[in-house]
């Protein structure tokens, strides 16, 4: 039993550190500055089962290994959807916000100044295929849980690196354009 909690523990803390890096991304690019509070409470709901194994494992003389290891299984449950959530709230705050800061320019603006906009365009409307194919995944009991959530990860870095672009590299050329 050692050795199979010692692999859900890991499989628990490697969906955790990405739901925390996603989740504080998913506060911080939110247009209204909100906490999204779905992500918070399949943690606490996380949280509860390891309490319920860990009780098991320390006031019972013969502990009862199906019942602790049942609640592991629920605990990593709760987490993939917490990371699941957090991703998909910042997923659509990067896309809202890149909305945002292009909504006042024109299309021949943008390309004047970027000209592999019209190549990044295009893959933005794709982003919405790809979570959803993402998020289908996720319901398929047989896929790699840990696979999947750095699947999903490498759409929401790929969005975030997007976003910096357009600010670092767009906006003040279209705002000097503009002057």
């Amino acid at each position: 039993m050692k050795k199979t909690l010692r692999e859900k523990w890991s499989l628990l803390c490697g969906i955790h550190t990405y739901t925390k890096k996603f989740f504080l991304l998913a506060e911080e690019y939110n247009l209204e500055m909100k906490t999204f509070i779905q992500p918070m409470k399949e943690q606490r709901d996380a949280y509860e089962h390891i309490v319920r194994a860990y009780g098991e494992i320390l006031e019972s003389e013969q502990e009862d290994d199906e019942y602790v290891l049942k609640n592991f299984d629920k605990a990593i449950s709760h987490e993939y959807r917490a990371y699941f959530d957090a991703l998909d709230f910042l997923t659509i705050s990067i896309r809202e916000r890149i909305h945002h800061e292009l909504e006042y320019f024109s299309y021949e603006q943008i390309v004047s100044v970027f000209p592999d906009y019209t190549e990044l365009k295009a893959k933005l409307s794709e982003f919405p295929q790809i979570i959803a194919n993402l998020r289908i995944k996720k319901d398929i009991g047989s896929v790699d849980r840990l696979e999947l959530v750095k699947e999903y990860a490498e759409v929401g870095d790929y969005l975030l690196e997007i976003y910096q672009v357009i600010c670092k590299k767009v906006l003040p050329l279209l705002v000097d354009e503009q002057n």
